[in-house]
């Protein structure tokens, strides 16, 4: 959940985006300005000043091109390009490495390794595009004729070095998909990877998933909501 008491208007690089998605400017006059307020209780918002006597009990701010752009161009806000500048630049300059690594590194339990290595590094670069580029991943391993089983194990793996909301919801909606993938590798990775999280919501998620069929993964499906309720029952006390 984003914490609006930190937004920096003209810094803000995701929580902007969703603000002036959602709003319809009126047509603007000649001396019309747009007010842009933001207090530590509230999110930013925004009213038309039309009258220079107003303004001057307001802090404001000139509409002009150099901050948005017309809404006939549907091209994106000049202050925010940079941001999906540096995302394409990342994406385009770690896209082949990152899987190059993942798929080359041997995976031992419990040990850190050189993809779990670079993930952090590029997670404290960029945090979104790592996991966007991960989830790209995984849509591929699916994508192949023969599933990449072991592409989509390494990185339900990866995911599990980190908190339940430390990479939500991007860890949340893989673990989703490969839950319903024809695979026990990859189910008792999923499996592997909400007993991690051991919170409250990753119980609630694996309850509403069907018990798997095949004998062994439905053990240890039953053994780990078990583990999981009893884990969340001393939490509450």
């Amino acid at each position: 959940m984003n914490n609006f008491q930190d937004i920096n208007f003209f810094s803000q690089k995701i929580d902007l985006i969703d603000v002036i998605g959602d709003i319809k400017f009126p047509k603007l006059e000649e001396n019309t300005f747009l007010n842009v307020l933001s207090s530590e209780k509230h999110m930013p918002f925004f009213w038309i000043i039309d009258n220079e006597e107003e303004l001057k009990k307001t802090d404001s701010y000139f509409i002009n091109e150099d901050i948005f752009c017309e809404e006939s161009n549907n091209s994106i806000p000049n202050v925010l390009k940079s941001t999906y500048e540096s995302t394409d630049k990342f994406k385009k300059e770690y896209k082949v490495k990152f899987l190059s690594v993942i798929n080359s590194t041997i995976f031992e339990s419990g040990e850190d390794n050189d993809a779990t290595i670079l993930m952090s590094n590029l997670l404290a670069i960029n945090h979104d595009a790592t996991l966007t580029l991960l989830q790209e991943y995984f849509i591929s391993a699916l994508e192949d004729e023969s599933l990449n089983e072991n592409l989509m194990v390494k990185i339900l793996i990866m995911l599990g070095d980190y908190s339940y909301e430390n990479l939500y919801p991007y860890s949340q909606a893989m673990a989703m998909v490969a839950y319903n993938v024809k695979s026990i590798r990859v189910i008792s990775a999923v499996f592997n990877l909400f007993g991690h999280w051991g919170n409250k919501a990753s119980l609630n998620m694996l309850l509403k998933f069907n018990a798997p069929k095949e004998p062994w993964l439905l053990i240890k499906y039953n053994s780990l909501i078990k583990s999981l309720k009893e884990r969340c029952s001393m939490l509450e006390r």
